[in-house]
């Protein structure tokens, strides 16, 4: 992977989001995709690729007895990434990345308003299924 000093790797980067009101809320769709630039060796095999990742994700937001509520369901996918360190749920788990890149990632999650309509509670359930075969579930009280 690019490590010298004048080395970079640049990203494209595409999202796109739509919003529809169905009954009392709002649904909302968004989806996403991004690639390197230059290649590398991303993938860990020797061989010069681009590395990149696409997600799609659903929520429903609408204000329910008088507090905000939302429902979110997101999934996402990476190729070459395999030597790519990442970001995972269960951050406390060798200072919060993977050994290997994260092949394919499964979310959902609610959230509530309690206190006031700002301060929002609730429980996220992650997947994550890595590039050398190991699999994570990790599930989360989030603020």
């Amino acid at each position: 992977m690019a490590t010298g000093v004048n080395d970079h790797v640049c990203a494209y980067n595409i999202d796109a989001n739509i919003a529809y009101n169905i009954g009392p809320g709002i649904l909302q769709g968004n989806g996403g995709w991004a690639t390197t630039t230059n290649t590398d060796n991303f993938a860990g095999t020797g061989q010069q690729v681009l590395a990149g990742a696409w997600y799609m994700g659903l929520n429903y937001s609408l204000n329910l007895g008088g507090r905000n509520t939302n429902f979110n369901v997101g999934y996402g996918q990476t190729y070459n990434a395999n030597a790519i360190p990442m970001p995972i749920a269960a951050s406390l788990l060798q200072d919060g990345f993977s050994q290997t890149g994260i092949a394919k990632q499964l979310i959902f999650s609610g959230q509530r308003a309690y206190f006031d309509n700002y301060v929002l509670f609730g429980p996220e359930w992650a997947y994550q299924e890595f590039y050398d075969g190991t699999h994570m579930n990790t599930l989360t009280l989030d603020l």
